[in-house]
Parts: C-alpha cells; structure tokens; sequence
C-alpha cells in the first residue's frame, strides 16, 4: 500500500492502526528519501491522466527497476533489525512430515 503521498500524521495513524490490528508492518517510506526527481523511479514517468489501454485514471507511478532496488535495498534493511528479525520468526512449529500427530 503507498502511503507516501498522505500528510505525514495520517500516514502514521494508518501504520499504527495496521500494527495495532496486529498486522506485521515494515515501512518502506523512507527507501525514496533524498531522490530529488521522483519521475526518474516510476515506469511511466509525468501526468498520466488516462493510461492508454487502459480504465484507469490517475498517475501510474509503478516503481521501475531503480524504484524497485530501492525498495528492496530498504526491505533487506528492516529485515535487518531486532523487529524485522522478529517479523521473520515462525509463528507456529509444525511438526516434521511423519512424525506423531503430523
């Protein structure tokens, strides 16, 4: 879900109420920090009111190759610390294939 055009309070209220509701929640907001031209990360870059092809309306601001490493660069990162290490852990063990109550 992009929340990066919301004010920031806002933003932070959706992320609190998805944690609170118990959802696993690694925001990925900041991986487009500091990119000045926010055109040069998306597929198809300027206004695009109507996709030609297409019903939908509105700017498709799909992450390209270069969105998409920054992203992923951002995800190893959180993955990377104490709640993204604890996000990776199992919730339940199942027991191994064969054996008593499997």
């Amino acid at each position: 879900m992009e929340l990066i055009r919301l004010p920031s309070a806002s933003r932070q209220e959706v992320l609190a109420s998805a944690r609170s509701s118990g959802l696993a929640v690694l925001d990925l907001c900041s991986a487009f920090q500091g990119v000045g031209d926010r055109d040069s990360l998306v597929i198809v870059p300027g206004d695009n009111s109507r996709l030609p092809g297409t019903k939908r309306e509105g700017r498709d601001d799909h992450p390209n190759a270069l969105g998409h490493r920054l992203l992923a660069d951002e995800l190893y990162k959180l993955l990377h610390t104490d709640e993204g290490r604890e996000l990776l852990k199992p919730v339940k063990k199942y027991p191994p294939a064969g054996a008593p109550g499997s």
